[in-house]
């Protein structure tokens, strides 16, 4: 009798230890993304402004349990200018899945400068955009707390 109730209460604990993990109440265990973008720097000359760069955003998973992204927002501030973007753009993930830990998805995206930052005549660029850095914020959004990642763009 007293050997069933102590095996009793070992299953429970372990139930109860196994609901714990998969809560995600420990860090390792939480679902969640990190963000690597490709190429770092994203760099353009005077005769790429008018061209579309493609950029890879890899999503690597970490943690177990289900996960939905929303979207993702790609934004590109001015040097020592954080608070309005000069350019812009949402893209639609919509997706949910359950996550494994340790899986890299990419996703590509494209980069178009905006029009005020294709400069047409070359001595102007290089008085007015050579030599900067603006940074690209890609925020994701969903289940879980927003994602941001920043990579520099320079102008060379």
């Amino acid at each position: 009798m007293r050997r069933q109730r102590f095996v009793a209460a070992g299953k429970v604990m372990l139930i109860a230890v196994v609901v714990v993990m998969l809560s995600g109440c420990f860090g390792f265990l939480k679902v969640g993304l990190t963000i690597a973008v490709e190429p770092d720097p994203i760099t353009f000359t005077f005769d790429e402004l008018t061209e579309e760069k493609e950029i890879t955003v890899n999503f690597t998973t970490k943690g177990i349990g289900n996960l939905t992204l929303d979207k993702a927002i790609l934004e590109l501030f001015e040097p020592e200018e954080a608070e309005d973007p000069v350019w812009d753009e949402e893209h639609e993930l919509d997706t949910s899945t359950l996550i494994i830990p340790g899986i890299t998805v990419p996703n590509t995206f494209s980069l178009e400068l905006p029009s005020d930052l294709q400069y047409t005549d070359e001595e102007e660029y290089n008085q007015e955009l050579k030599g900067k850095t603006y940074t690209l914020k890609i925020t994701v959004t969903g289940s879980i707390d927003a994602i941001i990642s920043e990579v520099e763009v320079k102008f060379e």
